[in-house]
């Protein structure tokens, strides 16, 4: 017995020796994981590209609306989550249930909304399709705080306009499109992080395995930057590294400053102003 667990460990640290090489030789990327079969119960939540059946007639349903919001706070332990832009003044959730899941939210007199997804039905790690939550928010609103945990599945955020914006995510894939936010702190495990848009002051973006891709919308000369990148590559602007250890510095006395660290997988950033 003593002999097979030995074995076993062996193999264990092989393979993530392995893994480690092909990501920094680029030769393997995390979108290899997200393609693994479905049919695997434990990876059946689909990673970034995963697309969740819609309603049916004996599928839970929730709608509320709202005014004078102020801050947003999302804690779903497993549900697909979209931020999108309204065409109307008013703020609303729009939820797809499944599986008994329940949804309960509240709002305080400051105009701070909490909205809490609890996966209620059993096996919720081997589902194949999760609960959707919508957020809609006006387009002209701006936003103090916006504050989303996150354990499976994917979030998505559209044109958000926020003083701060948190992500806390286990393993859910995220995308952030057209977003306008002073600071961004986001911090998850295995998935892919993609933003694009305007960074005002300050993005923290920590992933243990996966990638990790900033399109800014400045110029290289406004941003500094420390990157941090165990095993992949790392291109930022004209400068990139692959291999071990692609660790950069640059201008940490800079308006807007990037710190973006990887255990394993690919950091890039690119700018989209010239200087």
């Amino acid at each position: 017995m003593k002999k097979m667990l030995n074995i076993a460990i062996v193999l264990i640290v092989a393979g993530c020796v392995l893994l480690g090489v092909l990501l920094a030789t680029g030769k393997f990327d995390i979108k290899s994981l997200i393609d693994m079969d479905r049919n695997v119960p434990f990876m059946s939540f689909g990673f970034s590209d995963y697309q969740g059946n819609r309603a049916t007639s004996e599928d839970g349903v929730f709608y509320k609306e709202y005014t004078n919001i102020k801050e947003i706070h999302i804690d779903a332990e497993m549900a697909e989550i979209e931020y999108l832009i309204s065409d109307d003044e008013i703020f609303r959730i729009e939820a797809q249930l499944y599986h008994n899941d329940r949804i309960e939210e509240s709002v305080s007199h400051s105009g701070s909304l909490e909205i809490e997804l609890e996966c209620k039905g059993n096996g919720c790690l081997s589902r194949k399709k999760v609960s959707v939550l919508k957020i809609f928010v006006p387009k002209d609103a701006l936003l103090d705080v916006v504050e989303i945990n996150n354990s499976l599945s994917s979030i998505t955020i559209e044109e958000i306009n926020v003083r701060r914006l948190e992500i806390d995510s286990d393993m859910a894939s995220i995308t952030i499109a057209q977003a306008n936010v002073e600071y961004l702190e986001v911090e998850t495990s295995m998935a892919d992080f993609h933003f694009s848009g305007v960074v005002k002051n300050r993005a923290e973006v920590s992933n243990s395995m996966g990638n990790i891709k900033m399109n800014i919308n400045s110029s290289e000369q406004e941003v500094g930057y420390y990157i941090e990148n165990s095993m992949g590559s790392v291109v930022v602007g004209n400068r990139s590294h692959s291999g071990f250890d692609g660790t950069m510095r640059e201008n940490e006395n800079a308006p807007i400053f990037l710190e973006l660290k990887n255990s394993m997988g690919n950091i890039e950033v690119k700018f989209q102003k010239q200087g």
